[in-house]
């Protein structure tokens, strides 16, 4: 997901803020609800972004139907949601959690990875992986697990913008290049 500087500059101001509080990982929760909300139900998300309903009852809008959803949230998170509504940028929220996520990572020296394989991996093995991953980078990791059909086999990791691509297209790719070269 491409993150724009707007979204990075409210992620940082409400990490700031709720580092001060103690309430990091809280608002984490509070704002994947909300987004996962705003995914699942597109005429919510609609309502938020119409500019012909006041912000007043936008905020009322998200308040009860977070009250119904049985959470409540923060008043930080309440005045973000607030300030995104009134300045009519409440979709950015979905790129504000990723670059807060980012916040959080790097106030915890967590490195953010993806490791893509052919299959979907047992929880189990995540694990394995993700231990031996840190063990070898010798860094915690927030490791996610994405599976990708079209490939043959082998495991694609990014960490950051380096891919280190292990899988078996790229290597049947590799051996392609040097016969076609005559290496």
């Amino acid at each position: 997901m491409i993150v724009t500087a707007t979204a990075r500059r409210y992620a940082k101001a409400l990490s700031d803020v709720a580092g001060e509080s103690g309430i990091r990982e809280a608002v984490k929760k509070e704002l994947e609800l909300l987004t996962s909300m705003l995914a699942e139900h597109a005429e919510l998300a609609a309502v938020l972004r119409n500019p012909a309903i006041p912000a007043e009852k936008k905020s009322a809008i998200v308040k009860a139907v977070l009250k119904i959803a049985h959470s409540e949230t923060s008043p930080l998170t309440d005045n973000l949601i607030g300030l995104l509504i009134e300045n009519r940028r409440i979709g950015l929220l979905d790129q504000i959690l990723a670059a807060y996520q980012q916040e959080l990572d790097a106030s915890s020296n967590v490195v953010a990875a993806e490791l893509v394989t052919r299959i979907e991996l047992e929880p189990d093995k995540r694990t394995l992986l993700s231990s031996r991953l840190e063990q070898a980078l010798g860094r915690r990791m927030r490791l996610e697990f994405e599976h990708d059909e079209s490939l043959i086999g082998g495991a694609i990791l990014k960490i950051g913008s380096t891919v280190y691509d292990g899988s078996i297209r790229r290597q049947l790719e590799e051996i392609r290049s040097r016969m076609a070269g005559g290496n």
